[in-house]
């Protein structure tokens, strides 16, 4: 019997199937709910979420009524609580599942729209309980300029003024850098870890491959945050996107049996499949979206893959982005494919590259191959990193697709291939931007032969084709990847020579904070707030200084969560000061 149909009749025979049809026009049906219904392999401790068409409504205190089995363990309570939005509702039960062990989920819960949601599904548990991760609280320590290898800029024609960030690998210690636009350091940590950035809602982060976890840090490189996988799914270092809404999304590892034999002669019965899982969490760090490609993709749409392996790296999922819609863009080098998911439902949408390729290319006869940082421009358009380790020539490019969803076509609308030719075999990244030049982090490349350096780390090119700047690391070094922050106003991060007569402090006074200010030379001051992109949101004053004490008062709810720089300039300094809100 079919594993669904068995569900089912567990169910019934358990007595907590629904007994009003879903055709009932009072009865919602769920939009999603995670683990995906009938999914298989599932972690012994996971939790389950589901996600309604509308807004939960609160009934005596209550969310809604779970019913959670399994058919080896029996009944499991737990806990519920509901995401941000009110939209999903998040099961956690007090105990782990049992192993191979089908687990029966019903539902029951009310919405703001009147209805009433009834949903039942079921998958199987499978694995031993997840090992807990350790998170060091103050991983790594500050570089200064003489604890740096050298980054030679080669090329430096008007590039776009901001800050680069860039991971080093490559060398026992490792480093993360902060370089202004010419190459000179600005910042950085002894640390190995990579996908160092300043994410869209200004906050620093960096994988840390010690601790499994991607760090938040502040301006000054201090720990102040943590993200990883729930679930039980160990923390990919490819990719973390913070949104403005306080909101993010990650990659997770997943481990499941696989019986390789049947696909390739010497294949083993027993080996693991090692795929991806991508979750998104609200604010208060609810997992509100789950997919997991073991449940979509199969094993015969790999590409270049020894299945004859103990361990198969089916997926090797490297990028996420998100659309104006919601929807996701997922970048799997081992498949060659970029995969567009509902975010509302978790439904495929289309598939570009791969063995299941659905577009046409009119204008380009080598596709994608082992791609990386695939992102959505403003326009709709696709813009990746082309790696190239499949092409008839083994060659690395920087491209632009259109993709007409309604006759399934795929035009390349810009491209950028380095002169002379860069391979890179694995890793590197790209970026728009806003002034339209295109920033390419240039990945590992294969061993180079002498000269000591080794060709481009990154790169940053005009929509003419015209490199503005290059940078290179001495060999073996290479960067996972290089991002570049524009600047939009002055920064607030910054040291100055300030005389002792001029005092500037910022103390904590309720829900906010009281700020008093001196200046040793009469004349024109301002006290202003920026956050972590070295945005001004707030002018606290604007005015004439003298060496008499100043006082404002400043509430902090109106702010976002996060880290910000209170920066008092006067006639002949600038001091700042940080704080959290």
């Amino acid at each position: 019997m079919h594993f669904l149909a068995r569900a089912g009749l567990f169910l019934l025979l358990l007595g907590i199937l629904p007994l009003t049809s879903s055709a009932d026009p009072g009865v919602a049906t769920a939009v999603r709910q995670y683990p995906l219904a009938g999914a298989l392999n599932v972690p012994v401790v996971t939790s389950i979420g589901v996600t309604a068409p509308s807004a939960f409504a609160g009934v005596n205190g209550e969310w809604g009524h779970f019913i959670v089995r399994g058919s080896l363990s029996g009944s499991h309570p737990g806990a519920t609580r509901i995401s941000t939005d009110r939209n999903t509702l998040i099961f956690t039960p007090l105990q782990p599942f049992g192993n191979n062990e089908a687990v029966f989920v019903e539902l029951q819960a009310h919405l703001q729209n009147g209805k009433t949601l009834i949903d039942t599904f079921s998958f199987t548990s499978s694995g031993p309980l997840p090992v807990p991760t350790t998170v060091r609280q103050q991983p790594s320590a500050a570089l200064s300029p003489q604890d740096v290898s050298p980054v030679i800029t080669t090329v430096d024609r008007n590039a776009t003024p901001g800050r680069i960030f860039i991971d080093i690998s490559g060398t026992p210690q490792g480093a993360l850098y902060m370089l202004d636009e010419h190459g000179g350091f600005l910042n950085g940590l002894g640390v190995q870890g990579n996908n160092f950035t300043c994410q869209p809602n200004g906050e620093f982060t960096y994988f840390d491959g010690a601790a499994g976890v991607f760090y938040g840090l502040d301006s000054n490189l201090r720990v102040i945050d943590t993200f990883q996988c729930a679930n039980g799914y160990n923390t990919d270092a490819h990719e973390l996107v913070l949104f403005a809404d306080g909101s993010y999304s990650l990659l997770g590892v997943t481990l499941t049996p696989e019986d390789m034999s049947q696909y390739a002669v010497g294949g083993s019965e027993g080996a693991t499949a090692q795929g991806n899982v991508l979750q998104t969490f609200d604010r208060d760090h609810n997992l509100i979206f789950e997919w997991r490609g073991i449940d979509h993709f199969k094993m015969t749409d790999i590409i270049g893959q020894d299945l004859t392996r103990s361990v198969i790296d089916f997926q090797h999922a490297n990028s996420i982005d998100l659309d104006s819609n919601g929807d996701y863009l997922l970048s799997s080098r081992n498949l060659s494919e970029v995969t567009k998911i509902s975010g509302q439902t978790g439904a495929i949408i289309w598939r570009f590259g791969g063995k299941n390729n659905q577009f046409h290319f009119t204008n380009d006869t080598v596709g994608i191959s082992y791609q990386h940082s695939a992102r959505f421009l403003p326009n709709d358009h696709i813009l990746m990193f082309d790696n190239g380790d499949f092409h008839a020539v083994q060659e690395s490019r920087a491209v632009e697709f259109a993709l007409d969803t309604s006759v399934m076509m795929a035009t390349v609308t810009w491209q950028f291939r380095h002169d002379p030719p860069i391979y890179s075999e694995a890793c590197g990244n790209i970026q728009r931007l806003p002034n339209g030049n295109t920033m390419i982090g240039w990945g590992l490349q294969p061993p180079a032969t002498p000269p000591v350096f080794a060709t481009p780390v990154l790169s940053e090119i005009t929509p003419a084709g015209e490199v503005v700047s290059e940078m290179t690391l001495p060999v073996p070094e290479f960067s996972y990847r290089a991002v570049k922050i524009p600047n939009t106003v002055q920064s607030a991060v910054g040291a100055s020579s300030i005389p002792s007569s001029s005092q500037f402090s910022l103390v904590s006074s309720g829900s906010g904070y009281d700020i008093s200010f001196s200046s040793a030379k009469i004349g024109s001051g301002s006290v202003k707030v920026y956050n972590l992109l070295g945005e001004c949101v707030v002018t606290l004053f604007q005015g004439l200084v003298t060496d008499q004490m100043h006082g404002v008062h400043f509430e902090v709810a109106a702010l976002p969560p996060g880290s910000y720089f209170c920066e008092y300039s006067f006639p002949n300094g600038r001091l700042v000061r940080t704080f959290l809100r």
